[in-house]
């Protein structure tokens, strides 16, 4: 997620002054001060000559950098934003970019100034980036990638990041290696990897061939940590974490709680009501989608951000990318198509779901309320810390879908 999202959802200024301050004296040896300011206010405040090393905040390209620095420090940026995935937009964009990555105009279009004091070594060199759960400090001169988990912020996600790592490389799934884990796995470091996101590579062919490759290996990955459960005792085990969280989130409205528990209910009801059966669930990506697909240069490829690895249903990954669920809206309508007749946008055939083929409608139908009830539990997950300002749009969209599902049971 952009910084200019975050900042409409969480206090971000102070998580990220935080979370640096908590990890720069690992790379420097030595304690800094952060200190944020909006724009404007910078301009009003901030006398000449002040100390500290001044960092500019673009919102909208997700980087926090010194103005002028090493240009490669902005290969991520580059990399991900330059090319819109929208045909009409790309000329605009482009220029924006380049402005906004360009010494003397970047700090124009800068909505914030971040000074650290002492200021970090070889700063040049550095790319702050901000994201849902954690800061990701980028360094391709050194090869250094950090991933450092928000102040205030639940460990569980940077936690499952690295426990899902670890796993991924024993079964030869490309990840950037991992070289180290701090005190508590609030953080972590690994290799630093070039790569351009598979829906900005303008490619059909190679995408689809991308997209194939990837979901190939995650699929190896599940059969590595395949498991057999009974599935009335996995949907308890859903519907319970589901109606914890959901009473203790702060920012979901009462009336919303309270039709989400009837629909967890029904969702819930209906799977109870077939015959018992086993259930297949592995270990999953949990944010399987273009950008989190990475084209090297050479050509391979490998898949980033692990936050949201977890035990879900088998197959779970291909539904994430081939239902666009992490654009909800028209979810419901997306499952009524795959149920019907087994549409699954990117896959020539569909995957293999572990113990059942996906191959009959009945065993779609129960894939489809499954699949919802664990994207409600990922989204809770998300909105459950105490800290945010309001709920995702994400999930008021797919409380919307789920009520339109459920109406057509």
């Amino acid at each position: 997620m952009r910084i200019s999202m975050l900042l409409e959802r969480e206090p971000f200024p102070a998580l990220l002054k935080a979370a640096l301050e908590s990890f720069l004296p690992e790379i420097s040896g030595e304690s800094h001060c952060v200190e944020w300011r909006n724009r404007i206010s910078a301009r009003n405040s901030t006398p000449k000559g002040a100390l500290g090393q001044k960092w500019v905040c673009n919102a909208y390209l997700n980087a926090i950098f010194i103005p002028g620095g090493s240009k490669s420090a902005l290969e991520p940026v580059l990399n991900e934003y330059s090319r819109s995935t929208v045909w009409w937009r790309r000329p605009v964009q482009r220029a924006y970019v380049s402005l906004a990555s360009t010494a003397v105009t970047a700090r124009w279009l800068a909505q914030a100034l971040l000074t650290i004091t002492p200021g970090v070594p070889d700063a040049q060199d550095w790319l702050i980036m901000g994201g849902n759960h954690k800061i990701r400090l980028v360094n391709r001169t050194a090869d250094r990638v950090y991933g450092i988990a928000k102040s205030e912020y639940d460990l569980t996600f940077v936690q499952r990041e690295i426990q899902g790592r670890i796993l991924a490389e024993r079964f030869d799934v490309p990840v950037p290696s991992l070289r180290q884990s701090g005190e508590l796995r609030a953080w972590f470091g690994e290799a630093y990897m070039s790569g351009r996101p598979l829906n900005r590579i303008g490619d059909d062919v190679a995408a689809q061939k991308t997209l194939l490759e990837a979901y190939g290996a995650l699929d190896k990955f599940a059969k590595n940590t395949l498991r057999k459960v009974l599935l009335a005792d996995y949907v308890s085990e859903l519907s319970a974490r589901l109606l914890q969280l959901l009473a203790a989130t702060r920012v979901v409205p009462e009336a919303m709680k309270l039709r989400m528990q009837g629909d967890i209910g029904r969702l819930a009801d209906w799977l109870f009501k077939g015959a018992p059966r086993e259930f297949g669930i592995c270990l999953s990506h949990g944010d399987f989608q273009p950008a989190n697909i990475m084209v090297r240069p050479d050509g391979g490829i490998y898949l980033i951000d692990w936050e949201y690895s977890d035990y879900r249903q088998a197959g779970y990954d291909a539904l994430v990318f081939g239902l666009r669920s992490r654009f909800p809206t028209g979810v419901a309508q997306r499952l009524a198509k795959f149920v019907s007749n087994g549409e699954l946008a990117g896959f020539s055939r569909l995957p293999g779901n572990g113990l059942a083929s996906w191959m009959s409608v009945p065993d779609r139908r129960v894939t489809a309320c499954v699949f919802l009830l664990e994207e409600l539990l990922l989204l809770l997950e998300e909105n459950a810390n105490p800290v945010l300002f309001s709920a995702g749009a994400s999930l008021f969209a797919m409380e919307k879908e789920v009520q339109e599902w459920v109406r057509a049971m």
